[in-house]
């Protein structure tokens, strides 16, 4: 949402003619909101590529040379109670056993985890336990993004920067890719876990942090 409201303003901003302005700007005044709708960005598909490839090209290239699963992990929104009931953080050893799982059905391609939170991730997931994965080095959401859509194969994570990186990757790449999409997409389940999905995606049942854990460990 952050990415559409960034282009609107710019559009705006610019006083842009172009097509893909107009069609961003009319978008802003329908009634739902255009992420409400009942066919949410996938039926303004032309305008959404132009707007994402314009920011972000990387993620529209083939895999790197070196390819990997990617694995998302949003950590540091939970420690606000408010976004913690209603989101809920999935345990980040659920999405490292689905990782593995990927990579042996794959071929044992590496796992590379996206998280706001690399130490708390780290320390709730010691390599001792859990097996080997790397940590991505992207530095802003921009760069995860782009990372997260390049992966050969995607365990998202319930937030919306996943649900982007998940629809670039299965949208506008020219292989299919594998995305494992989490279920219930908030706490209690409700019209996101019907209009989120793409036909291609396959569910996994979430399995919430324990409360205890949702805070760095290192501080309790």
């Amino acid at each position: 949402m952050i990415l559409f409201n960034d282009a609107v303003a710019e559009a705006r901003a610019t006083d842009d003619s172009t097509p893909t302005a107009r069609a961003l700007i009319e978008l802003t005044q329908h009634e739902p909101p255009y992420w409400r709708s009942p066919n949410p960005p996938l039926s303004n598909q032309e305008t959404l590529r132009s707007v994402l490839k314009s920011r972000i090209p990387l993620a529209f290239q083939p895999e790197t040379d070196a390819p990997y699963f990617g694995v998302h992990s949003r950590l540091g929104d939970y420690l606000n109670d408010s976004w913690r009931d209603f989101l809920g953080p999935t345990d980040p050893s659920l999405l490292l056993e689905l990782g593995r799982q990927l990579s042996q059905k794959h071929g044992g391609l590496p796992i590379r985890v996206f998280t706001d939170s690399p130490a708390v991730f780290q320390e709730l997931c010691p390599e001792l336990t859990t097996g080997q994965y790397e940590i991505s080095d992207a530095v802003s959401s921009w760069d995860a993004l782009t990372g997260m859509a390049r992966s050969h194969a995607f365990v998202m994570s319930n937030i919306t920067l996943s649900w982007w990186a998940a629809f670039i990757a299965t949208t506008y790449r020219s292989d299919p890719v594998d995305v494992l999409m989490p279920f219930p997409w908030h706490v209690t389940p409700d019209r996101a876990d019907d209009l989120l999905p793409l036909p291609e995606w396959t569910r996994y049942e979430r399995r919430l942090l324990p409360a205890s854990a949702a805070s760095n460990p290192s501080e309790e």
